[in-house]
């Protein structure tokens, strides 16, 4: 998430020409995606590989949402205040109108039989109240803070015009190009995963869960990656057809599984 912050930086940077205006952009997002994961963690949800996704899904779009409302802003407004309020009434309905949608849609599936859909619907329904307070509030603060406002239309002058709006030029090619050539280079480089083949594959070795996994390999005779089932049944359980019959099932079942 670092890199793909500081390359959209970058490219935001070079298209607007103002500093001040991609780092509102691009913290904006981040600010919600701390949010997200923060009420996760108040409401006792779960974070899982799945769930971690969400994050950088919210990013993203606070992102693409977030140039459009800098759109707004800036065009047309003398002052800070007037920034504000233009961004507000000519985005603000628009963006609401957006995420109300996507959560609307996605609290369908609510109803799942899936926990791991719950619980990735659930993490995303609620990322949509951070993601809501950054774009709306805390993007036109830090517009406020840093960026300079254009003058009313009649009074814009045609350099300001371009350095609001400038065409796609020689610097925005070479901005990608790098980010390109550093992402080409650097993957040879990257190395996720467990060599050994034991513990989570999805984690570094030196991580905390796979030195574990090593630690109990190397002194006991079984390791974490074997599944034991118990079944519970009533008094004199071993001795009922019906419960020996249904454990024998489920053997039965697990071992044909397709590995």
């Amino acid at each position: 998430m670092a890199f793909s912050l500081v390359a959209l930086l970058l490219v935001i940077a070079v298209k607007t020409r103002d500093v001040g205006a991609a780092l509102a952009i691009t913290i904006a997002p981040v600010l919600a995606a701390v949010g997200q994961l923060g009420l996760i963690v108040v409401t006792g949800g779960s974070v899982d590989p799945l769930s971690m996704l969400t994050p950088f899904l919210f990013y993203l779009f606070g992102v693409a949402v977030g140039w459009q409302l800098y759109g707004y802003w800036r065009t047309d407004s003398g002052s800070a205040a007037d920034g504000c309020a233009n961004l507000l009434r000519r985005g603000g309905a628009p963006t609401l109108v957006v995420l109300l949608i996507l959560g609307g849609g996605l609290s369908l599936s609510l109803n799942s039989d899936l926990s791991l859909v719950v619980d990735f619907v659930s993490s995303i329904l609620l990322g949509l109240i951070p993601l809501m307070i950054a774009l709306l509030a805390v993007l036109p603060a830090l517009l406020t803070l840093w960026v300079e406002p254009l003058p009313p239309f009649g009074e814009t002058s045609k350099t300001d015009l371009m350095t609001f709006s400038p065409k796609p030029g020689l610097s925005t090619i070479v901005v990608v190009l790098l980010v390109v050539a550093l992402g080409w280079l650097a993957r040879a480089q990257v190395r996720i995963g467990d060599d050994a083949g034991s513990g989570a594959t999805q984690l570094s070795v030196e991580s905390r869960y796979n030195q574990d996994v090593g630690a109990i390999l190397d002194d006991y005779l079984f390791g974490v990656d074997q599944l034991t089932l118990v079944a519970k049944s009533g008094r004199d359980g071993c001795l009922e057809f019906d419960v020996l019959h249904t454990v024998d099932r489920l053997i039965w079942e697990l071992r044909n599984l397709p590995e």
